[in-house]
């Protein structure tokens, strides 16, 4: 069977050290001693078959939804994965956002489905295409994949664009699968309720985890929320994958929601720390262009011309102790992306380094 190679995952497990760190697309992650908790409060000798049932009540408190349409899952590139073969068939088309976050492509991909990509342009800040969606269903379509925020550009869908394509997926009998992974930034780190279009049918699953927002990448705490029918679908699929999630995990992701206030603070400080300090240095750059984002922890930059995305990592990489992740990943060869929730001043002192950089490759 043939597995494709996941170039990005590949190339973020083998990164360096570096002093300036801005290859990471989260907040950073969490300490112990700032989870503050009793580790012997921790279980370690009965599995948790399909989800901690505290687990599942947390998550499903927290987006407004049914215990019975939640299913934890570890991580959301596993809830992805479980998505995408609980809603799909091998051989059925689908129509997916482009650029697009590469794992979710080869997921798709693994499973036998065929790809129609609709393409977010960034001269439209890369709204999603409503009637290239509208055509491709009309068309055959099975179904519409999309993350939301958009990775990597940071973007929200609008409310009244979620309910428009849940609308013409459900009329046409698909399904749409949105990755909520980086939705929190612009929801409940703005004050507003969690929130997911999952609540918008039964024919929507999103996926989402602890991960990137609230910084516990370590716990793999993720989820899935889907209708009744497609979680009994998902514990099959969970039955021949991994049998059982971690109990230790979802316990400590049962602390982490009890704790979610303290988390979403942490997580909204540095996003607007990280987005006010960027703003700045962007003013102080000639030919270096951002987007508008819905206060994501990363930013995507499009590179002044005749500069390439993969020269400037290797440089900065080499010389300059600095990572970011080159715009090639999501076949955006003149762009990089970059967290910015980081610690303010290695944040802009890596940001002055970029701007270093780029200077010595404009020569």
């Amino acid at each position: 069977m043939h597995v494709p190679r996941v170039e990005y995952l590949r190339w973020a497990k083998a990164l360096p050290d570096c002093a300036y760190p801005l290859a990471h697309s989260g907040v950073p992650q969490v300490s112990t001693a700032e989870l503050d908790f009793d580790v012997r409060s921790i279980e370690l000798a009965a599995p948790s078959f399909y989800g901690l049932q505290e687990l599942t009540a947390c998550i499903a408190d927290a987006y407004g939804t049914q215990i019975s349409r939640v299913l934890p899952l570890p991580g959301t590139t596993t809830a992805n994965f479980f998505a995408l073969t609980c809603a799909f068939d091998r051989g059925d088309r689908v129509l997916m956002e482009f650029p697009v976050y590469e794992p979710l492509r080869r997921a798709a991909e693994f499973l036998g489905l065929e790809i129609q990509f609709i393409r977010r342009d960034p001269s439209h800040d890369f709204a999603i295409p409503l009637d290239a969606v509208r055509r491709g269903l009309a068309d055959g379509a099975r179904g519409l994949l999309f993350s939301n925020l958009h990775n990597p550009s940071g973007v929200r869908c609008p409310t009244d664009d979620l309910h428009l394509l849940s609308s013409m997926v459900g009329d046409a009998g698909g399904f749409m699968v949105i990755d909520e992974v980086y939705l929190d930034f612009a929801t409940r780190c703005h004050g507003e309720p969690g929130w997911t279009a999952a609540t918008l049918g039964d024919h929507v699953l999103t996926t989402n985890s602890l991960t990137k927002v609230y910084g516990l990448g370590g716990l793999r705490a993720g989820w899935l929320i889907a209708g009744e029918a497609m979680i009994d679908r998902a514990r099959s699929v969970m039955d021949h994958v991994h049998g059982a999630n971690s109990l230790p995990s979802e316990q400590l992701g049962v602390v982490a929601f009890e704790r979610l206030g303290r988390l979403t603070e942490r997580s909204r400080r540095l996003c607007e720390d990280g987005h006010r300090i960027l703003s700045a240095w962007l003013k102080s750059q000639d030919d270096m262009h951002g987007y508008p984002s819905a206060g994501a922890s990363f930013a995507l930059l499009r590179l002044e011309p005749g500069i390439n995305g993969d020269a400037l990592c290797r440089l900065l990489i080499e010389q300059y102790d600095t990572l970011v992740v080159p715009g090639r990943f999501f076949d955006l060869p003149d762009h990089i992306r970059l967290g910015i929730a980081i610690e303010p001043t290695i944040l802009s002192e890596g940001l002055r380094r970029i701007g270093t950089a780029t200077e010595r490759l404009r020569h």
